[in-house]
């Protein structure tokens, strides 16, 4: 299989849509519209993943992202 995507390249647009759900000279129309989107691309990656396998170290590594993302949290 040849990878076509770039995950960066896919959250970097995720992100431009966060930022528009949070600009404060955007319309409500607007933020509702991209915020909506950010919806249906969570639902739908929440649908893949509840069909993928679990490998081997995934649990760990999951692990390790929720530890980081608490430093985070309690450094702020």
């Amino acid at each position: 299989m040849i990878i076509t995507w770039n995950a960066d390249t896919i959250i970097g647009q995720l992100q431009q849509c966060y930022f528009a759900v949070n600009d404060p000279y955007q319309d409500g129309f607007t933020q509702w519209h991209c915020k909506k989107d950010l919806l249906r691309v969570k639902l739908a990656l929440d649908d893949m993943l509840e069909q993928c396998p679990t490998f081997v170290g995934e649990e760990e590594w999951l692990l390790e992202q929720e530890q980081e993302k608490m430093w985070k949290v309690l450094k702020s």
